[in-house]
């Protein structure tokens, strides 16, 4: 890789007007120590937090300058409140390291999906022009262009070493936030330095970044500086470097001003300037006289400055404030009202007293020293003068006629601004500029700014209902790309209600796709899609009155009504096949996964899921996509097809990078759940739940606590900690308000047998009235298997014999609740236990041996410790009906006892692969059925003198000639006797009956003391 010429320092990070830097010592070794980790290769990032004014920018602007002193690229990226574009830090990262370096430097250094990158600079083809552009829509997931931006800077970090500030993230939409989350995420091996700046105070603070931050903290190398204000020591420090005063005269006001200002160095600056600044002429008396506290204080003196200047000069820096930071100076002359010497001429009269820097006028911008600065001007202007300036700076914009990403945000913001308070009608000209701005957030993959800013044009809008509504569906489907489902249905239900009836059909379907996705009940959906069906003719050659059949389906599915959503459902896809409209095919496919296929329907819905997946992929349709990979993986799980789930995982993961949709994203980390359940990593698997509850918090209120709870009930369960939520079952039980199913498993698995038995005995009830299978729970198989786990505890023959009929279609697959929210194993190994609770000895026998070898064979140890163990329960329990000493064939059916070879053998087996899987639930059973087998002897296992005296030279090592020869018998007789034994102990060879004969005593103490052979 051939070296670059570094793009130039940033010149705003450089500060023309830095007033002196004082304290700041902890923070500043902590970003030395930092630094050394991104020198010796290890990311590391830097928020940097506190109050308005508390130092934040400048402390990150001395890191930087020490970072580029040492050799390292630096990159500036800054958030405002005005309408800005996604990504808009990394954009202007982006666009200082691409455009400031020799055209074609960075050549080697862009990805091979270095396309990606041209949705947020064109300047990526000065490096490697004859690129594609991406197409327009959302077919590339934005997790393709994070990684092209991460790829970018961890190559660039091979060269020298990156370093970005991030500059006042509090006002970073979610796509930034992703975006940050994305590099921090995947850039642990990069010589990255991010130095991000926030504000921690109300009203800025911003719950979106806590949230991010608290997330990013668990990584090594994320760091937090809480900025708190100077000392009074420091203070002193600032008179002295700033003031010229001496160190006796400096301390002497420096508690004063430490006071009245907190320590916060820009009200420090601020109120020192005022007075001793020019026109002042009142010297250091003040100071002591002073009463005044900041922040109010900061906006005093302001105003008192702005006073100061005269009625033009304040056009002039009120016209400024408006304008923005960063702004054009020949921009700003023209938007005032006078002439550009008069503008001029005022421009240095504001930097003369302090509210724009004088050095960025020479270089033709418009730079406040601080935010806070701007915001009090702006503060002091009326709201209609400021409509008005904002008008006037839009159409001075818009007459100079650039034509760029950026223009068209500017344009929408101050329009937006004007039009907002009923200025001139500049509504229509705000909503044009505004949905200009939210199309290129789609193509950008930002679909929170889109929604928002459609919603934005919607409301400002003077033209027509029809175009209002139009706007309100692009809103609505950018909410619903973007996860935020709750903001989708709203803006859908107030479509519902135009007067005309296609916006109301369309309104409903979306609805509806706005329901499904986080699981709602259906009513809703059902009752505005009947609605607005009935006020359209039924016409079944209407693709969107099919359209709407099939969403229909889909929502009465998820009203439990089962029989009614599935004969709709078949209807509108045998509609979609006669019609021939392939988007609608794949819409009327993609609605049918939902209608919850019985455990005699799977291979029936296996094909119809293949041919959405193949449907969906021809179409690029990710999201069908994703439909079908979910329930792919759903069935190939059922079916115990391990290669089939491998598969679909594929699918899945190729509809999550092409979608950008959280909801599938959300599906794919439960396969990351249930495959860390499955091995036993239950660490692994409650971290991947933490995750998906987090996650499942960008739905809005459609938060995903109940499968949450459902998978954390699993974990806790198996790792034996569910003695924890004991007093929060009362609580529950008073309340009324829990899951029932899932309060009869904690009373089950907690021991409260009353509870348990009443509330079994009234969902048997519930169960026995359901038809067809409906259920008003989505959790169904869950329910079943919470009802049969009750019915064994309990030992409750009755509930056993309803339940059987109920499980017996699941014979020969696996049980899983929802979309992998819980995997409960082969239905045999439950069945196979209400059977030995009915007596049915050699069926549980049969079921068992089948569990234990479809768990093996699947690769799922904790399904088939669970098996095991199970199974050791029956044996133990056909114990009790057997005569003392009696023993059984070995066979399927037979029901062994613990004293038996089989019973033995499946117990250590089981106990084994629980301490390895650590299911502690099973350890303690397998402890107690320990506990309560009688002591077993070699009779036990029903061998008979002579094949001990053969056990005895087993034992000792005898092969079997030596064993012939010993006792006198023929070579045959005594292999005869060697297979006898192994048949009735259950070993898998001779080694392991005379280790098992050993550990029980069953040979006397000589032989005890001899070797094992083998």
């Amino acid at each position: 890789m051939a070296a670059f010429q570094p793009p130039p320092y940033p010149i705003r990070a450089a500060g023309t007007a830095a007033p002196a830097f004082v304290g700041r010592t902890a923070e500043t070794s902590a970003a030395e120590d930092a630094w050394a980790a991104v020198r010796a290769g290890a990311r590391q990032l830097i928020f940097i937090g506190g109050e308005p004014g508390a130092g934040k920018s400048r402390l990150a602007a001395e890191i930087a300058a020490a970072t580029h002193r040492a050799g390292a690229v630096v990159l500036l990226g800054t958030c405002s409140p005005e309408s800005h574009g996604p990504y808009q830090p990394f954009v202007e990262c982006l666009e200082h390291l691409l455009g400031g370096t020799e055209v074609g430097a960075l050549a080697s250094c862009l990805p091979d999906s270095a396309a990606e990158l041209l949705r947020l600079t064109p300047l990526v083809w000065r490096h490697r022009p004859g690129l594609p552009a991406p197409d327009g829509n959302d077919r590339d997931y934005r997790r393709e262009l994070f990684d092209a931006l991460t790829g970018l800077l961890h190559a660039v970090g091979e060269q020298r070493t990156v370093v970005c500030v991030l500059e006042d993230l509090h006002w970073a939409g979610q796509p930034t936030l992703q975006l940050l989350d994305h590099v921090v995420q995947h850039s642990a091996a990069s010589r990255l330095l991010l130095l991000c700046t926030h504000r921690s105070t109300a009203p800025d603070r911003n719950d979106d970044l806590t949230y991010a931050i608290a997330d990013l903290y668990r990584l090594d190398g994320v760091r937090r500086l809480d900025l708190a204000g100077l000392s009074a020591e420091e203070v002193a420090q600032y008179l002295v470097a700033e003031g010229g005063l001496s160190a006796h005269r400096a301390r002497e006001y420096a508690a004063v001003l430490r006071d009245q200002t907190g320590g916060n160095p820009f009200f420090l600056r601020e109120l020192w300037r005022d007075m001793t600044g020019p026109g002042c002429g009142q010297g250091l008396a003040p100071v002591r006289a002073f009463t005044a506290r900041a922040p109010a204080s900061v906006r005093d003196t302001l105003q008192r400055r702005l006073s100061r200047l005269t009625a033009g000069e304040r056009g002039v820096v009120e016209t400024a404030a408006v304008l923005g930071d960063g702004g054009d100076v020949r921009v700003l002359v023209q938007a005032c009202q006078a002439t550009s010497a008069e503008a001029l001429g005022a421009l240095d009269s504001a930097a003369q007293f302090g509210f724009v820097d004088a050095g960025e006028l020479a270089r033709g911008r418009v730079i406040f020293p601080h935010a806070l600065t701007r915001q009090a001007v702006l503060d002091l202007t009326g709201p209609s003068r400021r409509a008005a300036l904002h008008a006037r700076v839009g159409e001075v914009l818009q007459a100079s006629g650039a034509d760029s990403r950026r223009m068209v945000r500017q344009l929408a913001y101050h329009f937006a601004r004007a039009g907002a308070l009923g200025y001139g009608g500049y509504g229509d000209k705000a909503a044009e500029y505004l949905t200009q701005a939210a199309r290129e957030a789609e193509r950008s993959l930002a679909f929170e700014d889109a929604a928002a800013w459609y919603t934005q044009a919607a409301d400002l809008l003077d033209g027509t209902e029809a175009a209002r509504e139009e706007l309100w569906f692009s809103a609505a489907h950018s909410f619903l790309r973007a996860g935020d489902f709750a903001a989708a249905r709203e803006l859908y239900r107030k479509l519902c209600d135009s007067r005309d009836s296609q916006v109301r059909l369309r309104a409903a379907i979306g609805y509806e796709d706005a329901g499904w996705r986080p699981g709602l009940p259906g009513e809703d959906a059902v009752a505005l899609l009947t609605r607005a069906l009935d006020d359209v003719p039924a016409d079944p050659g209407d693709p969107r009155y099919v359209w709407a059949r099939a969403s229909l389906g889909r929502a009465i599915a998820f009203t439990g009504d089962t029989g009614q959503a599935r004969d709709l459902a078949w209807q509108a896809l045998a509609q979609a096949r006669e019609l021939g409209e392939e988007q609608l095919l794949v819409h009327a496919l993609q609605a049918m996964m939902w209608q919850a296929p019985g455990p005699e329907s799977v291979d029936q819905y296996r094909e119809l899921a293949a041919e959405l997946a193949r449907r969906a992929m021809a179409s690029q349709n990710w999201g069908a996509l994703g439909t079908a990979g979910v329930f792919q993986a759903g069935i190939a799980y059922i079916r115990a097809d391990r290669a089939g789930w491998a598969e679909a995982l594929a699918v899945l993961d190729r509809s999550v990078r092409g979608s950008g949709q959280p909801f599938l994203a959300y599906m794919r980390r439960c396969d990351d759940y249930a495959l860390a359940f499955l091995r036993g990593d239950f660490a692994a698997a409650a971290q991947v739940a933490e995750d998906l509850v987090e996650l499942g918090r960008s739905f809005g209120p459609d938060d995903t606590e109940g499968p949450y709870g459902l998978q954390m009930y699993m974990v806790r369960r198996e790792t034996g900690e569910l003695e924890q939520v004991r007093p929060m079952v009362d609580v529950i039980r008073r309340f009324g308000d829990g899951w029932a199913p899932g309060l009869l498993a904690l009373y089950t698995e907690l021991g409260m047998t009353s509870e348990a038995s009443a509330l079994l005995a009234e969902l048997l009830d519930w169960a026995d009235e359901m038809s067809g299978g409906q259920s008003p729970w989505a959790q169904w198989t869950a329910v079943l298997v919470f009802l049969a786990e009750a019915a064994i505890a309990l030992r409750d023959t009755a509930a056993a014999r309803r339940l059987r009929p109920k499980l017996t279609p699941y014979i020969g697959q696996q049980l899983i609740a929802g979309t992998f929210v819980a995997v409960f194993g082969p239905a045999d190994t439950y069945l196979a236990a209400l059977d030995s609770l009915l007596g049915d000895a050699e069926s549980a026998g049969l079921l068992f041996r089948r569990a234990v070898a479809q768990a093996r064979e699947f690769g799922a140890p904790v399904h088939e410790a669970a098996a095991l163990t199970a199974w050791a329960v029956h044996l133990s329990a056909g114990d009790a009906s057997r005569p003392r000493g009696a023993a059984g064939s070995g066979g399927c059916g037979d029901s062994g006892g613990p004293g038996s070879g089989l019973a033995a053998q499946v117990r250590e087996q089981a106990r084994r692969l629980a301490a390895t899987t650590g299911q502690v639930r099973l350890q303690r059973r397998l402890r107690a059925l320990d506990a309560a087998a009688p002591v077993d002897g070699p009779e036990a296992a029903g061998l008979t003198p002579r094949e001990l005296a053969v056990l005895r030279l087993l034992a000792e090592g005898s092969s079997n000639r030596e064993i012939a020869s010993r006792l006198k018998i023929t070579e045959n007789t005594a292999a005869n006797h060697v297979r006898s034994i192994l048949l009735k102990t259950g070993a898998v060879n001779r080694t392991q009956a005379a280790a098992m004969a050993l550990s029980r005593r069953w040979l006397d103490d000589a032989v005890s003391r001899s070797r094992v052979g083998g």
